[in-house]
């Protein structure tokens, strides 16, 4: 793992991602139900959060797929989707919102990268982050690219260990709560580690 410190610069001011890579991205995501499960798997814990915090009013859903988790949104005055594998939503927004939020979406990350994405996550929060993130492989590997033959899930760690990167380079925010949930899927207990930041 590339060693990434605070005020190094961004490529293009957006989270670096490898052009291969972000090309192969878009194409898992066209015409598949990639993507999809955002409502599914992490709305309910997401309305909790904002129920519990009226005054979270703008929402960067970072990661967002094919938005299914923001459609299922309701009460917010707005909702931001940025995806970089989806075309019309692959320019992160160089400003701040209320609450970034991130479901499935950091263990997709190429290592290389992992930390400059947290930082870039931290700095679009004006006062929270929620991240919820699968701990465990898909079991379905690229056929292509430039992850041939890894897991879809590129970095598979268990919660403390997300715990601790998050904790390192989120250096601005008191994190909240954390909760590990495991869920039964084809045949198997599958942990997810749910984070919340609250920025000091």
């Amino acid at each position: 793992m590339q060693h990434w410190k605070r005020g190094d610069t961004v490529r293009g001011g957006n989270v670096s991602i490898d052009e291969d890579y972000k090309r192969h991205l878009r194409k898992a995501h066209d015409g598949s139900i990639w993507g999809a499960t955002g409502n599914k798997y992490s709305g309910e814990w997401v309305r909790g959060l904002l129920r519990d915090r009226p005054y979270l009013q703008s929402v960067l859903d970072f990661g967002a797929g094919k938005g299914t988790l923001g459609a299922g949104i309701q009460g917010v005055a707005e909702w931001v989707d940025y995806d970089p594998g989806i075309p019309g939503k692959d320019v992160l927004p160089n400003r701040q919102f209320d609450m970034v939020v991130s479901t499935d979406c950091l263990e997709h990350v190429e290592p290389t990268h992992i930390e400059a994405t947290i930082v870039q996550i931290g700095s679009r929060a004006k006062k929270v982050v929620a991240l919820d993130i699968p701990c465990y492989a898909t079991g379905n590997v690229f056929s292509e690219g430039p992850y041939e033959g890894q897991d879809y899930h590129l970095i598979v760690k268990p919660p403390d260990w997300w715990k601790a990167i998050t904790k390192k380079y989120l250096p601005e925010f008191q994190m909240f709560s954390c909760t590990t949930e495991e869920r039964m899927s084809k045949g198997k207990y599958r942990r997810r580690v749910r984070l919340v930041y609250e920025r000091l």
